[in-house]
């Protein structure tokens, strides 16, 4: 967790992180045009925590989801590399993970 979040998905295609107070998921490296990438957030016990964007995640209708907002609960945001430009994102939000 930091104040900027930048995925390395070299670092795996699955990733996670507990969010500290409100952060900025950058533009991740690493990206190969074809996979399918998850990056799992969670809410620490305080929640109401909220992303900001880099510019390569593209959502549907143009507009990110709003993220689960209870403490200790997790969103699940599924990103498919269209190209190492483009990350179409999808997501299931609310999983209790207590």
């Amino acid at each position: 967790d930091a104040a900027t979040i930048t995925p390395n998905f070299i670092n795996g295609n699955v990733q996670a992180v507990t969010l500290g107070d409100n952060r900025t998921i950058a533009n991740p490296s690493n990206i190969k045009a074809g996979a399918t990438y998850i990056i799992i957030l969670v809410q620490d016990v305080t929640g109401s925590r909220t992303i900001t964007w880099g510019t390569k995640y593209k959502f549907s209708g143009g507009t990110a989801p709003t993220l689960t907002t209870t403490g200790g609960q997790a969103d699940v945001i599924t990103l498919v590399a269209y190209s190492t430009d483009i990350l179409m994102v999808t997501s299931v939000l609310n999983f209790a993970i207590s």
